[in-house]
């Protein structure tokens, strides 16, 4: 049987924090759709919430993609993920302009 937590001791130094720091980013984007998809349905409507919703899903979803990409970069494990960081930035440039010419017209 294993013992819990023998995992994590088995693991060097560097694993440790990239482990810690991988789970760290990926956490941000689920607490993103949770803090900010989810809560958005109520205030919004079921329509223009449930949309708010699914953009927020889409971005989390790129974020948490984006930044298992870049984690592997500075491992050295897979190119750096430029077009990515490029896709991210404009995507979350709409959504910020869309976000508040919605605001200005409420």
């Amino acid at each position: 049987m294993r013992m819990p937590g023998r995992w994590w001791r088995n693991k060097s130094t560097p694993e440790k924090v990239e482990t810690y720091t991988r789970w760290s980013f990926h956490f941000f984007a689920v607490m993103e759709f949770f803090s900010v998809g989810l809560t958005s349905v109520p205030p919004l409507g079921a329509r223009l919430g449930g949309a708010t919703m699914l953009v927020v899903a889409v971005h989390a979803v790129l974020c948490f993609v984006t930044v298992s990409r870049a984690i592997d970069w500075t491992r050295g494990r897979r190119p750096q993920p430029t077009g990515l960081m490029w896709t991210l930035g404009a995507v979350t440039a709409v959504i910020a302009a869309a976000a508040l010419g919605l605001a200005a017209e409420r």
